[in-house]
């Protein structure tokens, strides 16, 4: 004995049933929090895997770049111009072979033109990186709460419009000042 299901002409999909069974409820979802449920979606996939790795590691050698540099031996900021590293003659400015590629002395090599090495080079200019990522939405947030915090303290009472006029008001009068 077989059941023919009834099918809706206009959607082409079974009706919904009229009650659902107790049995048939789904289980309620477990509450995460925001960390947790990106930290899951992260190890759910490899690429994203990957990429946190990397982004770590970039930062722990930014982070870390006074001690690695201090093992290397080399100075970020100190020129060797000196005919030992600096080619004088045939091609002036360049490395001499020895330099020009890593070597134990200079894991990446020397700069041309002022002999500086580039590993200690782009150890720190990965910290001048991060500070220019990280400082400005700290700037932005901080510069946000001194322009909606003075009205709000005032004892005015604080609606959405005059929040909204303060914070016109203040922006119009810092951009109009670098207008002038």
């Amino acid at each position: 004995m077989t059941q023919i299901q009834s099918v809706e002409p206009t959607t082409g999909s079974p009706p919904l049933p009229s009650a659902m069974k107790p049995e048939d409820k789904a289980a309620p979802a477990e509450a995460r929090s925001l960390l947790a449920t990106a930290w899951l979606r992260i190890r759910r996939s490899r690429v994203a895997l990957v990429s946190l790795c990397v982004v770590v590691a970039i930062v722990l050698f930014a982070l870390l770049a006074p001690v690695l540099t201090a093992l290397s031996g080399n100075d970020p900021f100190t020129s060797n111009t000196s005919p030992e590293v600096l080619d004088d003659f045939q091609t002036p400015g360049l490395p001499l072979p020895g330099y020009m590629y890593p070597s134990a002395e200079h894991w990446l090599g020397v700069e041309p033109g002022l002999g500086r090495d580039l590993f200690a080079r782009l150890a720190f200019g990965g910290q001048v990186s991060l500070t220019i990522a990280l400082c400005p939405p700290q700037c932005q947030s901080s510069s946000a709460r001194s322009w909606v915090l003075p009205p709000a303290t005032s004892g005015a009472r604080l609606t959405p419009s005059s929040a909204a006029s303060w914070i016109s008001s203040l922006h119009s009068r810092t951009c109009c000042w670098s207008c002038r």
